[in-house]
């Protein structure tokens, strides 16, 4: 290649670890090649376990100790570290200003490798000794703390549905897996609930359980809140009978009228569940121009003062465009195709 475009591959690849990227380039291998062929060939298998353990921390944008590793590992203290001192010594690297904290190469390696190197069942154990590890140490009312902050971050119901494979299945057996671990922890019903709402096959009912379970731990809390309004928004739109639909969305709105309710509130998920599931409601259940002009007009009005307190999001600006091209709508002659049903109220 010519200098300029030796340094064109080189800029091109600079999100991924320069070492790689020199490989890829040179080499003409590809990525994911290389990093799966380097991955296999770590051994024994039980290092290779503990290499994933960090490179599922170091994803989700945390650090871990020497301890840490230890507890995640299935050997002895000993056998642990001196795995990290030979086997692991160029995957596993010191960080911190000390030096005394422990991540994975490169972030992007990292969630390449949790991503698309490992089966089901290993990712699963992963998520177990992680988890499992963290629970003797975690304060629940220390919301601030980095390991509070770790769990939180690794117990997100959209990252294990995603990590998962799609599969809810797959994602609600480990969620019962951990129930031994943190049934005292609002976070886990909060997040154990919103899954059942996520994607195809989810369960309303269990939904419903397990976020009540949340609201009993935590009675107070706005996320809690916002997911019960998610999900009765949902409800509203798969019961049959029309006067159980109105009263799921009355349920939605009462909840989420409280929030709006403080002054000092502008949080944007609330307007969020709050116009997606009215208007998935209005042109699902309702029939007649005027009525769902009308029920469009207070929409418009909620979403506007939405948009205006939360100015840069797009999710907002796009429930609104939704909205008004709706109601523009009602306007036509004949019979009326609204714009899609939003999905997405989370």
């Amino acid at each position: 290649m010519t200098r300029e475009d030796r340094i064109k591959e080189f800029e091109q690849r600079s999100k991924k670890q320069i070492l790689v990227a020199m490989r890829e380039a040179t080499k003409g291998e590809n990525f994911d090649e290389i990093i799966k062929g380097e991955f296999y060939e770590i051994e024994p298998i039980e290092a290779r376990f503990i290499a994933s353990c960090v490179a599922l921390t170091t994803e989700a944008g945390f650090t871990v100790s020497k301890q840490d590793l230890i507890s995640f590992s299935d050997v002895s203290p000993s056998e642990t570290l001196a795995f990290l001192e030979r086997n692991l010594n160029d995957i596993i690297l010191k960080a911190g200003s000390k030096e005394d904290r422990l991540v994975f190469r490169h972030r992007a390696i990292a969630e390449y490798i949790i991503t698309n190197c490992l089966n089901q069942d290993s990712l699963r154990d992963i998520y177990l000794r992680i988890l499992s590890s963290l629970a003797p140490e975690i304060d629940f009312h220390d919301w601030k703390s980095r390991k509070f902050a770790l769990y939180k971050e690794i117990i997100n119901h959209k990252n294990i549905y995603k990590r998962f494979q799609a599969n809810i299945d797959n994602a609600r057996a480990l969620y019962e897996s951990l129930i031994t671990y943190f049934s005292g922890d609002y976070q886990f019903w909060l997040q154990y609930g919103s899954l059942e709402t996520e994607g195809r096959g989810g369960s309303l009912e269990l939904a419903e359980n397990y976020l009540q379970q949340a609201a009993s731990l935590k009675p107070k809390s706005q996320y809690v809140k916002n997911a019960l309004a998610n999900l009765y928004f949902k409800k509203s739109v798969s019961v049959k009978k029309i006067s159980e639909a109105a009263t799921y969305r009355n349920e939605a709105n009462n909840i989420l009228h409280e929030i709006f309710e403080d002054p000092t509130n502008e949080d944007a998920h609330s307007y969020h569940i709050y116009c997606a599931g009215n208007y998935n409601y209005i042109i699902t259940n309702l029939t007649g121009k005027e009525l769902v002009k009308a029920e469009l007009e207070k929409l418009k009005a909620i979403i506007k003062q939405g948009v205006i307190n939360n100015p840069v999001n797009k999710r907002l600006s796009k429930i609104k465009d939704v909205i008004d091209r709706a109601y523009l709508l009602t306007a036509a002659e004949g019979e009326i195709s609204y714009p899609v049903i939003l999905s997405d109220l989370d």
